[in-house]
């Protein structure tokens, strides 16, 4: 019953080239039997809905609702990547001989009491887009499109290009909530890890940083329908106004770069911090490794004066008993002198090691 769906020429190229999905004559379908199939968008993978990273996809279910009238409701499900459902939403499709039916059947009732569960749901300007061929409102938990259109087959390419829409719109808000947990992700950890000198760390913000770059590069659209696709066109706006499309993804791109920016501004303070402690350390360690150069070459020195010294005793004192005691005096001052050389020799090691 499912064929391949090709109208998505009304949206721009580096989307529609995305979308993977299927097109069903829902006229085939049987009262009380249903049918099952997964919408995708920003995916690229030619195997699999949702390995791609950036890919959204949604569970689709349609049912007939009535035994000899053509209603059908669209049960609409986000799959996530562990293939789990989240958030339900309505798609509700009625297709009319004549816009009188819409009264006639209380269709407006029956759409309020659907999409809310009460009557409190009014059709107006707002929320809504009326011509003479269909009927298109929406809320904050589905749409709803009565079609009376003459060109039935032309009514249903339009009912699956608003389907598109639609489900675009939802797909719009889920992926920028999504960047946003990841933000919340990454500060997180950056809050646990506030001192870690690491540089390296800093990439994984970067990358993020521009994977939102790249995403609205290539999918987001203020309209993504082209503008010679009048109705459309309208319809989006409609849309993405009840849906705050644009604000919330206005906000929270706002939010999640503003949060990158502190992170890589404070993450550079730390690295200088750390630069900073460590030359003063190593300045230290040369000032350190100069002084013990220096008592080196005064116990060269000494070394070089006690022979001198010995053979000038012998030569003028000629006293034996001086000469034990000289020589007695500096291998006492010997021993002292090492002994001060290995204190500082293991002071020098433990500062280099805190290094």
């Amino acid at each position: 019953m499912a064929t391949e769906l090709s109208e998505t020429k009304f949206l721009y190229n580096s989307i529609s080239q995305t979308i993977k999905n299927e097109y069903l004559d829902v006229r085939q379908l049987e009262f009380g039997s249903k049918l099952n199939y997964i919408w995708s968008f920003f995916s690229v993978d030619e195997d699999s809905h949702i390995n791609n990273k950036n890919a959204i996809s949604f569970d689709i279910t349609i049912e007939k609702m009535s035994p000899d009238k053509q209603f059908y409701k669209y049960s609409i499900k986000h799959v996530n990547e562990e293939n789990h459902y989240e958030d339900k939403y309505l798609f509700l499709h009625y297709i009319l001989d004549e816009r009188s039916e819409i009264e006639k059947n209380n269709i407006e009732e029956e759409i309020s009491q659907k999409l809310r569960k009460s009557k409190s749901f009014v059709i107006n300007n707002s929320n809504s887009y009326v011509n003479e061929h269909f009927l298109f409102t929406v809320s904050e938990k589905g749409i709803a499109l009565c079609s009376y259109d003459k060109d039935v087959k032309y009514g249903l390419n339009r009912h699956s290009r608003f389907l598109t829409l639609y489900l675009l719109a939802i797909a719009y808000n889920i992926k920028i909530e999504q960047f946003l947990e990841e933000g919340a992700q990454i500060y997180k950890i950056y809050r646990q890890k506030k001192d870690d000198k690491d540089a390296n760390g800093i990439k994984d913000i970067i990358d993020f940083r521009e994977s939102i770059y790249a995403f609205d590069l290539q999918y987001f659209f203020e309209n993504p329908v082209k503008i010679d696709r009048y109705e459309a066109y309208i319809v989006w706006e409609v849309i993405a106004e009840c849906y705050k499309v644009k604000h919330r993804h206005d906000e929270i791109k706002a939010q999640v770069l503003s949060l990158t920016e502190i992170i890589v501004k404070n993450k550079d303070q730390v690295i200088q911090e750390y630069e900073k402690e460590q030359q003063h350390k190593v300045e230290k360690a040369k000032q350190m490794e100069k002084s013990f150069q220096n008592r080196i070459s005064l116990i060269g020195l000494l070394v070089a004066i006690v022979p001198i010294m010995i053979e000038l005793i012998e030569s003028y004192a000629g006293l034996r008993t001086y000469k034990n005691i000289i020589l007695l005096s500096i291998l006492l001052g010997f021993v002292v002198i090492f002994f001060g050389m290995f204190i500082n020799s293991k002071i020098k090691e433990k500062r280099i090691k805190d290094i």
